[in-house]
């Protein structure tokens, strides 16, 4: 599969990213699929990026969902969060927020932080509460 250029994690996530971009494209049929390096698609004109976060547990309003600071001037209009089991057999569309509203709206967290589910951040990242981004009306 290869590694993506900036790719934080060397390549080696990339299935998860295309999971979330199947579980989004389930449930915006009408979205077209671009796979750019600044966004994966477009629906009514609007560039979408999904992210996706591996979960051991169902989303919760709590959860944070983080978008490292490799690139702020990613041309894209809106983000798409999806979460995928650890196990791979299931996931989760779980919201989405405007570039706009989520730089206003998300925290900046530093490198070495450490997450609230354990773990430390590794990179500078952006950081919002599922329970802060728009719901996804299905």
């Amino acid at each position: 599969m290869g590694k993506l250029n900036l790719s934080f994690m060397a390549g080696e996530r990339n299935i998860v990213g295309l999971l979330g971009e199947e579980i989004y494209s389930i449930h915006a049929p009408k979205s077209e699929l671009h796979d750019l390096y600044d966004y994966d698609f477009t629906i009514n004109e609007r560039k979408v990026d999904v992210k996706t976060r591996i979960l051991t547990h169902p989303p919760k309003p709590e959860y944070e969902m983080a978008i490292l600071l490799t690139r702020p001037d990613q041309d894209v209009d809106f983000y798409v969060f999806c979460g995928v089991h650890d196990s791979f057999a299931y996931g989760w569309l779980i919201g989405w927020l405007s570039k706009k509203d989520f730089l206003e709206k998300s925290k900046f967290i530093e490198a070495g932080s450490p997450m609230p589910q354990g773990g430390k951040y590794r990179s500078n990242s952006h950081v919002i509460n599922i329970k802060d981004m728009n719901e996804v009306k299905r």
